[in-house]
């Protein structure tokens, strides 16, 4: 089907979409390209998609054909997409045990790398402020690289939601210039949620006053901070190869462990048996020397 005007119903109800409220009200949201819309057809996410006319669709899905000027009505991107979709927003708002908090984080790009970065390092729930940008923004939906579909997103009150966090037993580890604890020492740990701050001001200190340890990334003093995105990148990565590592690191210590200690009662066996034959040689040899002293003393006599 061609649609060719602006005011058509479909169209309108799809550039409402580009509302941060209207579009988490209505679970759904708009993608741009063929990156964002091919991964959301692999998570079968995809609800509706428009193709711009003369241009070859090769999804195997179904789709309408729309002019340039009804692209551009519909698009917030400079240069208009070929593809242009609508998918739906995950509904599993269950918090999982390896958990990112932003608090007021607002560059969209910044964001959208943070997410990113979370799906490569393993972190199963994202959770955005109230006051953070919507990771439906259409720059944080391109920053993500098709990311976004790939991981569990929260919106909500971050305090109440570190509440739940807290009652599971699950650290809550805060980020910030000012603390005296380097991310080195960071205690060992599977289950964690580390929160990131605004670019600007960093987490605000009612909600450090809830965690359990507050960290910092260590570097030249001659630097002052870092971009949210690029420290989330350095902790993250931490955080993924320090628990994976840490975990496995045991269980070949405890291997090491068992072989060194078999080999010191091995070698104390050795040592033991040793000392006895030493005990039994010399035993021997006064034995023999007696017998021979007896055997002498007899043949003398005779």
């Amino acid at each position: 089907m061609l649609i060719t005007s602006k005011d058509n119903n479909r169209i309108k109800e799809v550039r409402k979409l580009l509302n941060k409220k209207y579009s988490i009200e209505k679970g759904l949201f708009v993608i741009e390209g063929e990156n964002l819309v091919e991964e959301a057809i692999k998570n079968n996410l995809l609800v509706e998609l428009f193709v711009l006319e003369n241009y070859e669709c090769n999804y195997d899905v179904p789709y309408d054909i729309v002019t340039l000027d009804v692209m551009k009505s519909m698009s917030d991107l400079k240069s208009t997409p070929r593809l242009l979709g609508v998918a739906k927003i995950k509904n599993d708002n269950k918090i999982g045990s390896k958990i990112l908090i932003l608090d007021g984080v607002q560059d969209p790009g910044n964001a959208g790398t943070i997410i990113r970065n979370s799906v490569a390092f393993d972190i199963d729930t994202i959770i955005f402020s109230n006051d953070s940008v919507s990771p439906y923004n259409e720059k944080v939906l391109r920053s993500t690289g098709g990311m976004i579909f790939n991981t569990n997103i929260i919106i909500g009150n971050i305090e109440e939601l570190i509440s739940e966090i807290k009652n599971r037993n699950i650290k809550v580890i805060g980020t910030s210039l000012k603390s005296s604890i380097s991310l080195e020492k960071l205690e060992k740990t599977r289950e964690f949620a580390i929160i990131f701050g605004n670019e600007g001001n960093g987490v605000k200190d009612n909600i450090l006053s809830l965690c359990d340890e507050i960290v910092r990334i260590d570097m030249n003093p001659k630097c002052e901070s870092l971009n949210v995105g690029v420290s989330t990148a350095i902790i993250l990565y931490y955080l993924y190869y320090f628990c994976s590592s840490y975990f496995s690191f045991l269980t070949i210590a405890s291997i090491c462990n068992v072989i060194i200690v078999g080999s010191s009662i091995i070698y104390s066996c050795c040592i033991t048996l040793g000392v006895f034959c030493r005990i039994f040689k010399i035993m021997a040899k006064i034995w023999c020397d007696t017998i021979n002293r007896f055997t002498t003393r007899h043949d003398s006599i005779i």
